[in-house]
């Protein structure tokens, strides 16, 4: 089955629903000449102002367990976090099931990486102010032993070291 229709920006459809057993994916494809890839595109335009936390769109992995049940074993969400004008930043959210529990890893708008156990998180920060173009850490291919500490050779490269003591 094709469907073809005008992908502009303001050509609009409410919903589409594919329901054929014969299909078992579904495929986006560029095939104008331009300089742009395919795009698959999740708009939420309900005409109403939008509110921090909305979300935008999913797009969710089922399949059947052992006992022919469904489950989302996998999900990406993206959530419009801060919609002020000012400011107006986005996350997205890469869920997994393990053990009938979802983990998660987030990029929020502001630079933060978190990864979620239950409804805590531990996460990174990116500086505003990078002072290279690009910085990027390797990290060591094994764990450090007792009391090791990470530390950099300032070229990106990480490993493991002792930590240095300070005395008076």
């Amino acid at each position: 089955m094709v469907i073809e229709r005008d992908c502009s920006r303001d050509a609009k459809f409410s919903s589409l629903t594919i329901e054929d057993a014969k299909i078992n994916g579904l495929e986006v494809r560029n095939v104008s000449d331009n300089t742009y890839g395919a795009t698959l595109s999740l708009i939420k335009d309900t005409n109403n102002s939008a509110a921090d936390n909305d979300t935008i769109g999913t797009i969710c992995f089922i399949g059947d367990n052992d006992s022919n049940i469904q489950k989302t074993y996998a999900k990406i969400s993206a959530v419009c976090s801060d919609v002020s004008s000012s400011t107006e930043n986005g996350k997205i959210t890469f869920s997994v099931l393990n053990n009938n529990v979802s983990k998660e890893i987030s990029v929020e708008g502001d630079g933060e990486l978190r990864f979620y156990g239950d409804s805590k998180y531990v996460g990174f920060r990116a500086p505003n102010d990078v002072i290279d173009d690009a910085l990027i850490w390797t990290l060591p291919k094994e764990d450090g032993t007792d009391k090791q500490v990470l530390k950099t050779d300032g070229s990106g490269e990480l490993s493991w070291g002792n930590a240095v003591t300070m005395q008076n």
